[in-house]
């Protein structure tokens, strides 16, 4: 009965030991780091599941760089899923919730150097771009929860199956036997190693109308003939789009077939119309969805 106190207490000591440690190895990092007091204000920590490591780690970069780019997680108190969320009212209302967020986040940081700045609408999260003391005014906000740096990443489909964990349903023999599924694209490579045997059914639907040009064979409005599900021509930028979807496609339901549907069309600038020149403006701005074409000045676009 006496020794349990006596074993707390040493337990005690040995974690106040151990705290005091810790904060003498951060201090001298941060020395050895060349980023001081002056250059992290004291406050929040930011990205509590991350540690303060990346974030010195993040400073420095900024520093050598001039500026880095991040994405920024914000507080927004009870945040779901907006599926999950009960009507619209909540709906709207968690969106406005978000939106405050941002604007105090961007309030706090209006006398810094911040550009590139994207705000999401459905989810709690900022992207920005921004220099090192802009990053340390952003480190003490009370609205900031988890700071990320906005990395490049190529596409690739060797995490797609993985991450929705499709392998699992294929261990289940769930593979899209006897199923089909359809790629309204860009059109599907039907000389494809992988894609070839698979493909069972094409079509091709486009138009001429404005200043568009056809990509079904003959320059038709409309084909099922075959190879009318072929790609448009490689050349056009975006034109493989098609066929990397139908390749994800595959590597979820290896067992399915595919329906090659070509719904594209290709739109050249015009004197009153630049969008091609323009690129890249965002699609939704002249009506249409696609990609620049093989010259500065034309594109595929539905």
């Amino acid at each position: 009965m006496i020794k349990r106190p006596m074993a707390k207490q040493r337990l005690i000591r040995f974690l106040v030991a151990l705290t005091v440690a810790t904060a003498f190895y951060l201090g001298n990092l941060l020395l050895q780091t060349g980023v001081g007091n002056s250059d992290i204000p004291a406050g929040a920590d930011i990205a509590h599941a991350q540690g303060p490591l990346d974030f010195v780690a993040r400073i420095t970069k900024a520093l050598a760089q001039g500026t880095v780019k991040i994405i920024v997680g914000l507080a927004v108190p009870g945040y779901e899923p907006e599926g999950e969320l009960a009507n619209t009212r909540a709906i709207n209302a968690q969106r406005a919730a978000i939106t405050r967020a941002q604007d105090q986040l961007l309030k706090a940081l209006s006398s810094q150097n911040v550009t590139a700045i994207k705000q999401f609408e459905f989810i709690p999260y900022m992207a920005m771009e921004l220099d090192a003391a802009a990053l340390a005014a952003l480190k003490i906000s009370p609205t900031v929860t988890i700071v990320e740096e906005d990395i490049l990443a190529a596409p690739t489909l060797s995490d797609t199956v993985p991450l929705i964990r499709a392998h699992y349903a294929h261990t289940l023999f769930y593979k899209g036997s006897g199923q089909a599924v359809a790629i309204l694209d860009t059109g599907v490579d039907n000389d494809h190693a992988a894609l070839s045997t698979k493909i069972v059914s094409e079509a091709c639907y486009s138009t001429t109308s404005g200043n568009a040009t056809s990509l079904c064979p003959g320059g038709a409005g409309s084909s099922t003939a075959s190879n009318s599900g072929d790609n448009c021509l490689t050349s056009i930028s975006g034109c493989d789009h098609g066929t990397h979807v139908a390749g994800i496609a595959a590597g979820v339901a290896p067992e399915a077939d595919i329906i090659a549907i070509q719904v594209f069309s290709r739109f050249d600038d015009t004197a009153g119309n630049t969008a091609c020149g323009d690129f890249p403006r965002s699609q939704t701005e002249f009506g249409n969805e696609g990609f620049c074409g093989d010259t500065p000045d034309s594109q595929t676009g539905i």
